[in-house]
């Protein structure tokens, strides 16, 4: 780590002690609730910073080293602080050894229970690595700044209980177990897991005997098609580093969805066990533990729902010698549907809608986004340079926009049907592309610079919204620092979840799919356990929050539960507060907090929001003695007050003159929005990159690289864009960064922005009271432990010799580390992820120092 490095880690980590890596070595075949209780306990230890679960890699009784690895990801759910990986030796204490001499710098300990004999090997192991002191030689295992150190924890042993034979009152064991599963007895096998969900027990039970069900819900295959379509990206990038072998069985898989090979169960299943290790390695853990004839499915069916995979990227020249259609190696979709009219349009319709076309984009620009986007998507289509719509998207365009050419002289456009209307579009388009002139650059730009979190959207920084003015951005901090916004309440770090009340039962929705027909396929409460199951505390929390809704729910009256809900049409919006899936902020709370309501249409999009009816159901709930369920307390969440901050000329004068300098780099007027900051930071961005290279980039050429860039539209297709470019440095240089750079200048561009609006949460944060954390300082105190464990893994990871000093990653974390210092260190965190504020009627959220914390967070509990 370079010199600037080693001083923000040492400054952030000021007088904290360095944390301990305890190392859990076992055999582990399998693993059960008191090697689990061990795991967790240490990982609670505030001195703790990591444990590593070591599996030897000898087969016990025909239980596996993977079998064990599986279900100690299933037991631990995702829980923070816990890695899990492959011993380098099967004898647990040789394990140990061989784990410190490869060991970097930092302190370590072996871990057991102080009760028992165990812990005099823990002993011997400490001397043996001990450091010289006074006339005490080393151990014969020291190295140089690697510590080893006793830290026992004080555990009983779990006992049986609820067993049929005479094991009642004896610890759990491994061999018990294996008796258990060898005579195929589930009601004592259960015992060894006593505190486990039985669905994450019965996932157990069917790794270890082979039983894993072939068949999943439609529900729980649309999940995995969504998880899958996440990952995508990262599928993609694993599978490029994946062997010959793995390539092809890719490669059969995309013939096969794209209708051009037929595959038998058994080719379909061993193509689905090949792509395992390739949904791991991009991080779809949990998939790989269903058969490979259900992985092929949900595949095909992604594949068949998105126009996903460009297949050139992936086959070799085997799998072409090996039979693959020439059409697949052609860069388009797989499942690409053209749309070609039988009876196209007479000339007569086509002349008139050329004439009229100036009216009809006057008329396009006065409706709302929803239909510019739908014209931009067909345009690109029509055009070529995006992706090609099917048939039935061409239709809902040609639906929304006939009402704009009904009242011309386009011969009987009145009696014209949606797919007649795409279809004049089509011919006139392509016709006469001098039309393309009359379209403005902007209502071909698709700016997503917004991400949708989920079914229940995403609130936007105000850096995000680029139709705020530099005006708005001067006249919003000083309305938060006097405490002058219109509404603010707390931003709550849980999980967000939607509920509806639906024919008798409560049902979530995690995606628009299941907004759509009035919440037909948004899920109850017992098929959201099954879709979950092996998820630990997160399936707890979320199926238990759901539960207790109903249970709320089900004590109002008919009249009530139709107003609120409307049977499907409306979903409340919550945060679920769980001690056992806390993110960064651990509020100490067992709560459901309401937020509010949204109203939606038969195709699952949004016609109305109401934050007042969840203080009524609230109030309802509380009318019928309701709020205190089994697990949660359910309430809404209270508005908090703002208050003027101690130092606010200072602070509005720091942050008023940063904005300036944003503003006068680009000659930027006070009236001018964000959106043109954005569009002549990536104007210069790409003219100085081109001038470097000799080429001057034409205006639509570069209208079109800001748009894909800079807003995000991904609609705009690379390959055709790339044809118009006539210098082949610039080509080369365009292909490389669309492929690789992009990312790192987005951030680039927003960074001033971003900075300062996250110095503007510093100040208000630290000014706000009447917090949801039960113990503020406590909570506050855990969060800078929990930053300071990081930076700790960041220092050790730095100092290991394969990690070189330009890592993407390393570079990443220093950033984020740059960021924590810069808006105040340690003192900077507050007991919350933020507070959402009203500003001229639209909702915006300020986070503070929250957003690096959780960036750094984030990113070594999921990224490693």
């Amino acid at each position: 780590m370079n010199k600037l490095s080693n001083y923000l880690v040492e400054q952030l980590l000021n007088e904290l002690n360095q944390g301990v890596t305890v190392m859990l070595p076992g055999g582990f075949k399998p693993p059960h609730a008191g090697h689990l209780q061990l795991a967790k306990k240490y990982a609670s230890q505030p001195n703790v910073s990591e444990v590593t679960i070591l599996i030897g890699p000898k087969e016990r009784e025909g239980i596996t080293m993977k079998q064990s690895m599986d279900i100690w990801q299933l037991l631990l759910g995702g829980a923070s602080g816990i890695k899990v990986e492959q011993a380098p030796n099967d004898n647990p204490m040789r394990a140990a050894y061989e784990f410190i001499e490869q060991a970097p710098p930092g302190t370590y300990t072996l871990g057991s229970s102080s009760k028992g004999k165990d812990y005099d090997r823990v002993k011997m192991f400490v001397a043996g690595h001990a450091n010289a002191n006074g006339s005490t030689p080393a151990g014969k295992y020291n190295r140089p700044n690697v510590n080893v150190v006793e830290l026992p924890v004080d555990t009983a042993p779990m006992l049986y209980q609820g067993r049929t034979d005479d094991q009642n009152g004896q610890g759990i064991s491994a061999s018990t177990l294996r008796k258990d599963l060898a005579a195929q007895d589930f009601a004592n096998f259960k015992t060894n897991y006593p505190g486990i969900s039985e669905s994450v027990v019965k996932s157990i039970y069917a790794i270890l005997t082979g039983k894993q069900s072939q068949q999943l819900s439609e529900v729980a295959i649309d999940d995995y098609v969504q998880k899958f379509k996440v990952r995508f990206r990262a599928f993609v990038k694993a599978m490029k580093a994946e062997s010959v072998q793995t390539k092809e069985a890719f490669s059969l898989l995309l013939q096969a969805a794209g209708g051009k090979k037929k595959l038998t169960p058994e080719e379909k299943t061993k193509i689905g066990d090949q792509l395992k290790d390739t949904l791991r390695a991009s991080g779809l853990v949990a998939a790989t533990l269903l058969p490979g004839g259900t992985i092929f499915f949900i595949l095909v069916r992604l594949l068949k729902l998105e126009d996903y995979v460009y297949p050139s990227r992936f086959l070799t020249k085997n799998a072409a010698s090996a039979g693959i259609g020439a059409s697949l190696l052609e860069d388009k979709p797989i499942a690409e549907l053209n749309f070609i009219p039988k009876a196209p349009p007479s000339p007569a319709a086509i002349q008139a809608l050329k004439a009229n076309f100036s009216s009809f984009i006057e008329k396009l620009r006065g409706t709302n986004r929803t239909v510019q986007k739908g014209f931009s998507k067909m345009y690109k289509s029509i055009t070529k340079i995006g992706n090609t719509l099917n048939p039935s998207e061409y239709e809902t365009v040609g639906k929304m926009l006939k009402p704009l050419i009904a009242h011309t002289n386009i011969p009987n456009v009145t009696a014209m049907t949606a797919k007649e209307v795409a279809l004049l579009f089509v011919h006139t388009i392509r016709d006469f592309k001098p039309l393309s002139k009359e379209i403005p650059p902007e209502m071909l730009r698709e700016r997503s610079m917004l991400s949708e979190g989920g079914a229940a959207g995403h609130m936007a920084h105000p850096f995000d919204d680029l139709e705020l003015t530099f005006e708005d951005a001067a006249n919003m901090i000083d309305a938060a620092l006097s405490g002058k916004v219109e509404f603010a309440q707390e931003k709550l770090d849980g999980q967000n979840l939607m509920i509806t009340y639906k024919d008798g039962k409560v049902r979530a929705a995690r995606n628009k799919g299941q907004l759509k027909d009035f919440a037909d396929k948004a899920i109850t409460a017992d098929q959201l356990d099954q879709m979950m199951s092996g998820k630990g505390a997160v399936q707890t929390a979320f199926v238990e929050a759901m539960k207790d809704m109903e249970t709320a729910i089900n004590k109002l009256n008919p009249t009530q539960k139709e107003e609120f809900f409307q049977n499907g049409k409306k979903f409340i919006n919550f945060e679920v507060l769980y001690p056992e899936t806390t993110n960064v902020v651990p509020y100490g709370a067992t709560q459901l907090r309401l937020h509010g309501f949204k109203e939606y249409d038969k195709d699952g999009n949004v016609i109305g929001e109401d934050s007042d009816s969840a203080i009524l159901l609230q109030k309802a709930i509380d009318s019928v003695q309701a709020s205190n369920q089994k697990t949660y307390q359910i309430r809404v969440t209270d508005p908090i007050t703002l208050h003027k901050t101690a130092d606010y000329e200072q602070q509005k004068g720091e942050l008023q003159k940063q904005l300036d300098n944003i503003r006068n780099t680009y000659k930027l007027a006070g009236q001018e929005k964000m959106s043109m900051y954005f569009q002549a930071w990536w104007k210069a961005y790409i003219e100085q990159r081109a001038k470097e290279l000799g080429y001057q980039v034409p205006d639509n050429t570069l209208q079109l690289l800001i748009n894909r860039w800079g807003f995000g539209d991904k609609s705009t297709n690379i390959k055709a864009l790339k044809g118009e470019i006539k210098n082949q440095d610039f080509l080369q240089w365009v292909d490389q960064f669309d492929k690789s750079g992009v990312t790192a200048a987005q951030k680039e561009a927003k960074r001033p922005l971003e900075n300062l609006f996250l110095k503007l949460g510093v100040y208000v944060l630290q000014n706000v009271q009447q917090l949801v954390a039960l113990n503020p300082n406590d909570s506050m105190q855990k969060m800078r432990d929990d930053l300071a464990m990081s930076i700790r893994q960041i220092r050790a990871a730095a100092a290991s010799p394969e990690m070189k000093d330009d890592d993407k990653s390393l570079q990443f974390l220093k950033r984020e580390l740059q960021r924590v210092q810069d808006l105040g260190g340690f003192q900077a965190i507050v007991p919350t992820e933020g507070i959402v504020f009203k500003y001229n009627g639209k909702l915006y959220k300020l986070t503070g120092a929250f957003a690096p914390i959780n960036q750094i967070i984030g990113y070594l509990k999921f990224q490693r």
